[in-house]
């Protein structure tokens, strides 16, 4: 079992996925963490965990990750909005 990262374009739309999945959760053994704004925590967990990101708490992650040598333990990216990454008016 591994991470889980959920991106998301936006921080309201994160919380309101974080909230809305962690009963589920709960049910199916893993955690949820929201990584948006000012949550998120770092050292990343190690046990199985959905991460719900924005776009650019994602990138923070996955750098992380990357510098721990730790990018094994990715099992997922789900990138909602793809094509919102890149545009300038965000």
């Amino acid at each position: 079992r591994k991470l889980a990262l959920f991106v998301l374009p936006y921080v309201a739309i994160a919380e309101e996925k974080v909230f809305s999945v962690r009963r589920f959760a709960e049910t199916l053994n893993f955690g949820v963490e929201g990584y948006y704004g000012t949550s998120g925590r770092f050292p990343v967990p190690t046990h199985p965990t959905l991460l719900v990101c924005t776009i650019e708490k994602a990138n923070s992650v996955v750098n992380h990750l990357l510098e721990e040598r730790r990018q094994s333990e990715i099992g997922s990216i789900v990138v909602d909005e793809l094509h919102m990454i890149g545009d300038g008016k965000r």
